[in-house]
C-alpha cells in the first residue's frame, strides 16, 4: 500500500492511500440548491462503478455549516436530492465512495451551499413590508392632522415670536 502527502512550506498534510486507479480517488462534486432542497451531483462517474457494478455506491454524508455532519445517505446513482432544509441555511456536503460496503479513496471536498426562498415567498415579503408601510405612513399623517386641528392654537401661540422690544428702543 502507498501512502501519500502533500508540502508546502512548513506546512504538511496527512497521509492517505494512493489511488490504485487512473481516475480519482474522490468523488467530485457539484451542489444546485432550490427552495427547500438540495441537489448533489457528483460529476466524474469513476471507473469504479464499471469494475464493481451493483458494489458501488456514494456515500453523501450532509449537516449545516459549522456542524458535523452527521446524516447519511446511500445512492448508487450520480445524483442525490435532499429534501426537506431549513431555508436561509446554509448547508455542507461531502461524498466517499463505497466498494462493497467499505469506503474507498478519500472523501471528496466539503462543499457548502445556502438554501434559497422560492421568488414567490420573496415577493409575498415584499407586498407585505409595502402594504404594512402603507397603512402606518397613513395613520401617522391622520394622526398628525388630528393632533394640528385639536391644538392648533396651542401651536400658533407657541410658534409666535415673543413680545418684547429690545432694550435700545425703549430710551
Amino acid at each position: 500500500m502507498v501512502r501519500v502527502l502533500a508540502q508546502e512550506g512548513n506546512r504538511t498534510s496527512r497521509s492517505v492511500e494512493a489511488c490504485r486507479h487512473a481516475d480519482s480517488c474522490s468523488p467530485e462534486v457539484q451542489l444546485t440548491s432550490k427552495e427547500g432542497l438540495l441537489m448533489v451531483h457528483m460529476v466524474k462517474n469513476n471507473r469504479l462503478l464499471e469494475d464493481n457494478g451493483d458494489h458501488f455506491e456514494y456515500h453523501v454524508q450532509y449537516g449545516r455549516d459549522g456542524e458535523e455532519l452527521k446524516q447519511d445517505l446511500y445512492t448508487s446513482t450520480s445524483l442525490k436530492t435532499i429534501e426537506r432544509l431549513d431555508v436561509g441555511r446554509r448547508y455542507c456536503v461531502q461524498v466517499r465512495y463505497l466498494c462493497y460496503q467499505k469506503p474507498f479513496g478519500t472523501p471528496s471536498v466539503q462543499h457548502c451551499e445556502s438554501i434559497p426562498e422560492s421568488e414567490r415567498t420573496q415577493k409575498k415579503k415584499i407586498v407585505a413590508i409595502g402594504v404594512t408601510s402603507t397603512i402606518l405612513l397613513g395613520v401617522m399623517v391622520v394622526g398628525l392632522m388630528l393632533f394640528i386641528y385639536r391644538h392648533h392654537k396651542k401651536i400658533k401661540q407657541f410658534l409666535q415670536p415673543p413680545l418684547r422690544l429690545p432694550d435700545h428702543y425703549c430710551e
